[in-house]
């Protein structure tokens, strides 16, 4: 599972990755309940080009994805009420929505459980922002490995 040391560009990465729809840039959510993070996410992520849903909890990403289907999720871990790594598990088992992790902690246990649950990497905040599009464009060009996780 790629993080922010190991993460590369995707091969041939330039330009946003697109979804089934022609025309239409591929939609990502973001999900952290510290406003300023999702803003700065946000607006990194529309100036690349992508379309992108945001959330600040995780009951409000769990809605958005099932209304607005996603082709990527990147997700807070730790947030008040219901973590990013029960959303993650809800996405991968109720909606096939691929996810990355951002945390600001970087304990063995969460890396662990991250991987478990099928995270395509988990990025360490803060987040470099050249790193976070190429694995947002990885992802989304299917060059970075999808994990199953249990099941």
């Amino acid at each position: 599972m790629p993080d922010v040391q190991d993460a590369a560009p995707a091969p041939g990465g330039e330009g946003v990755a697109r979804n089934d729809a022609p025309g239409r840039a591929a939609r990502v959510l973001v999900c952290d309940d510290e406003r300023l993070v999702l803003v700065m996410l946000a607006a990194a992520l529309r100036d690349a080009g992508y379309e992108v849903i945001e959330a600040e909890s995780a009951e409000e990403a769990i809605e958005l994805a099932r209304a607005q289907a996603p082709e990527l999720a990147l997700l807070d871990i730790r947030m008040t009420g219901m973590s990013g790594l029960e959303v993650a598990a809800r996405f991968r088992d109720e909606l096939s929505i691929p996810f990355v992790f951002l945390s600001a902690f970087n304990d063995a246990d969460s890396r662990r459980r991250a991987h478990a649950l099928g995270a395509i990497a988990y990025l360490v905040k803060p987040v470099d922002i050249a790193t976070l599009a190429s694995i947002v464009s990885a992802a989304l060009s299917g060059s970075a490995p999808r994990r199953a996780g249990p099941g």
